[in-house]
């Protein structure tokens, strides 16, 4: 007596921390999560060749079951590069024959894929866009391949934060960050909890922006780097919002909510540098000034100075400020006077104007105090009158210059 014989056609992939198989019917993918936990899914698939007895005859059927294969493929490696918290393959880690074909086609190869598919009978999502003198057409893709965020890690910190205050802070963070493809971890705005307040810091080198913002209820304490990338979205974000913004910060992933947003990040990786080192203690020399006008004066005498250099002097005194700046490739120089409040001995410093200003009028308040060591240490600006519950401190490293 022959035994009866089910005969099936599945076959599979090797995925990143997983596998696919694919069969008649389905697609089942396993794939292995940062944590050790295997997630298992499984989607229906509509293959191109029940869709038409076209797509079976000889030649056509391998053609169009190459083409599928490709997109099945690519579809489930990008599924588990995700899922697995391995999307940020470096570039060194690839294999010659992959950097051969991103080098010679790119995306290219992918769009190949798609539009060979459309026209073997793939869906289609084409965008028309009619008007009385013209006609436009678009290709879009389906809304099931848009990427969505592979959360891995448990949260291990959850605080809210004002709009009001958290909004300024980015701004003002976002203009001290670096940009510096060697060390990341300085395009980055630092979220440093420590002692029951949340410090918003950034620094590039020369210059530094820190806004301390009180928390009482807050009784924890670590470090974690957002993108600059990630927070001048958050920044657009926030800018009509009101009310808190709610952060759930994991080991690796951060995700901020309000009522109608949410956002999800992958947090930079690094220690961000000791920056309360680098901020002088001892500042014997306090000048105190009208913010607009001390703006106003410096956009006018920025105008003389030399376009490379930018430089600007100050020169303190009784009760005085002297402004300066001069260009001798073209003859050219420019010098106010202003009234200020100063307490020290008399001192000459000069700073990078442009970024002085850039610093100025991130400040609110109708008056700002410069706090100065010596013409070699770094100077700090801060408002002359904090707001309750914050905080905010601006360091701009001075130039070297000679009389």
């Amino acid at each position: 007596m022959s035994k009866k014989t089910h005969k099936t056609s599945v076959g599979g992939q090797a995925l990143i921390e997983g596998v696919m198989m694919l069969g008649p019917k389905g697609m089942a993918t396993s794939v292995r999560k940062p944590n050790g936990e295997i997630l298992t899914e499984y989607h229906k698939v509509k293959h191109m060749r029940d869709k038409s007895k076209f797509f079976n005859l000889p030649i056509i059927r391998g053609v169009v079951n190459f083409v599928e294969s490709m997109i099945i493929g690519y579809k489930a490696l990008m599924y588990s590069a995700e899922a697995s918290g391995m999307e940020d393959i470096e570039e060194e880690n690839m294999n010659k024959f992959e950097k051969w074909l991103s080098n010679k086609f790119g995306d290219k190869l992918m769009n190949f894929i798609g539009v060979l598919g459309s026209v073997l009978g793939a869906e289609s999502y084409e965008l028309t866009v009619e008007y009385q003198n013209g006609q436009y057409k678009l290709m879009g893709q389906s809304a099931e391949e848009y990427p969505t965020p592979a959360i891995s890690d448990e949260t291990r910190l959850e605080f809210d934060l004002e709009c009001q205050k958290l909004v300024p802070s980015i701004t003002r963070c976002m203009i001290a960050a670096a940009n510096d493809t060697l060390r990341p971890q300085l395009n980055t705005i630092c979220f440093d909890i420590h002692s029951q307040e949340v410090s918003l810091v950034s620094s590039n080198g020369n210059q530094l922006a820190l806004t301390k913002l009180a928390m009482p209820e807050l009784n924890a304490e670590g470090s974690y780097l957002l993108g600059t990338r990630p927070a001048s979205l958050l920044k657009g974000m926030l800018a009509k919002a009101e009310g808190n913004v709610h952060f759930s910060i994991g080991q690796r992933t951060a995700i901020v909510h309000t009522e109608e947003y949410s956002l999800t990040s992958r947090l930079v990786e690094g220690r961000f540098p000791n920056y309360r080192s680098v901020i002088p203690q001892d500042n014997p020399n306090i000048v105190t000034v009208n913010r607009l006008a001390l703006v106003s004066a410096l956009r006018r005498v920025l105008v003389f100075a030399n376009a490379q250099a930018v430089l600007v002097k100050f020169r303190l005194g009784s009760n005085t400020m002297n402004i300066s700046s001069q260009d001798i490739d073209f003859g050219k120089s420019a010098e106010e006077n202003m009234l200020c409040d100063y307490m020290g001995t008399p001192m000459r410093i000069a700073f990078k104007g442009s970024v002085l200003l850039d610093l100025i009028n991130n400040i609110e308040g109708d008056d700002i105090t410069l706090k100065l060591s010596d013409p070699s240490r770094a100077g700090l600006i801060v408002p002359a009158k904090q707001k309750e519950g914050e905080e905010v401190l601006m360091l701009i490293m001075p130039s070297v210059f000679n009389d």
